[in-house]
């Protein structure tokens, strides 16, 4: 991930700006604390006392989270044309293209209210002959 490029406050010291960018590339306060040769303590203060420091880390923070959304949304784009070109593709060999429909039509989050995949696939000649057992009382 690219080190988001911030406008951070003149009153932050190098030090405080070098944890700012640790804490906005995903590291933790006890992991920006070592390598800046800090106590985790110290940075905690900083969050309590400097107003300008805990905002610098929010913005810094969400820039970061914002680039790494954007970078998902490109990705998730190429990872469609790669599923769409897999189960397009007749050299795709058929249980692939089978595995990967199937995970498409699982995603939950894809299904509309009260979708679902049918427990089981049957021919027409199945589902007849089952409606004509049950019309009959058949099960």
């Amino acid at each position: 991930m690219a080190t988001p490029t911030l406008k951070l406050p003149s009153t932050l010291t190098a030090v405080q700006a070098q944890v700012v960018l640790a804490l906005a590339q995903g590291r933790t306060v006890t992991s920006a604390a070592a390598a800046t040769s800090l106590h985790r303590s110290t940075i905690y203060n900083w969050f309590d006392s400097n107003e300008e420091f805990a905002q610098a880390v929010r913005e810094a923070r969400a820039d970061s989270a914002n680039a790494l959304y954007d970078e998902l949304r490109e990705l998730s784009s190429l990872a469609l044309s790669t599923v769409r070109s897999l189960l397009e593709n007749p050299a795709t060999p058929p249980f692939v293209r089978f595995r990967v429909a199937l995970a498409i039509l699982e995603r939950t989050q894809l299904a509309r209210s009260g979708w679902s995949i049918p427990e089981t696939v049957a021919s027409p000649e199945e589902e007849f002959l089952k409606k004509e057992m049950a019309a009959m009382g058949i099960d």
